[in-house]
């Protein structure tokens, strides 16, 4: 595929990746950034950088997270809102991993209505256990060999309870998205570059 970007519609559009933990969406995440020229916003990334700042939500997120439990969804909101700003959002942007349950679809767009932005597709990547496991065991072998700390979120029981609670909540995040018509199903057992290629057809 010719690394050209893709112009947009219509300005100001939203497209949400959602998966199971460990499953390759950031990696996915980055390519579609790449190709529209839109900012990610991920959840992890907000987490993350508010827990290294030392903040008290970032702390308390991370307390969930460990557990393999998802924030509560004030929490997550909270630090979606301030963690927002510092991106330019003229054009739209790519949201990962949010909604995680049914109640934060309506959440989720009245943020994005505060801030003139619009979901235009949500993809969700299909993916079995067994390929999250294999993928996040070589994630953690690459992060070792090239001198990296393990992520808090890379042990494997904390997977397993992650990747439980996905399947208990997302059934009615899809079905939300797919009354709306915009609902797209990636098969994730693909190798990455057909993923994504599949991705970008449904633009």
């Amino acid at each position: 595929m010719k690394n050209e970007k893709l112009k947009i519609k219509n300005e100001r559009e939203v497209y949400v990746l959602l998966a199971p933990p460990a499953s390759g969406k950031d990696t996915q995440a980055a390519l579609l950034s790449e190709k529209l020229g839109l900012p990610v916003i991920a959840t992890g990334d907000v987490v993350r950088e508010l827990h290294a700042q030392g903040t008290q939500d970032g702390l308390r997120a991370v307390e969930y997270l460990t557990k393999g439990v998802w924030v509560p969804d004030t929490l997550i909101f909270k630090m979606l809102r301030g963690y927002i700003r510092k991106f330019n959002l003229s054009r739209g942007a790519i949201f990962v991993a949010v909604p995680r349950r049914g109640t934060q679809c309506p959440m989720l767009e009245e943020l994005l209505k505060e801030t003139g932005l619009k979901i235009r597709r949500v993809f969700h990547l299909d993916t079995h256990e067994a390929t999250i496991l294999e993928r996040l065991q070589k994630r953690v072998r690459e992060d070792i060999s090239g001198g990296k700390r393990k992520r808090q979120d890379d042990d494997i029981k904390v997977i397993k309870n992650r990747i439980r609670e996905h399947k208990e909540t997302v059934a009615p995040i899809l079905e939300y998205y797919r009354k709306k018509g915009i609902l797209e199903r990636i098969d994730n057992a693909k190798p990455i570059k057909e993923v994504f290629e599949e991705i970008v057809s449904k633009l």
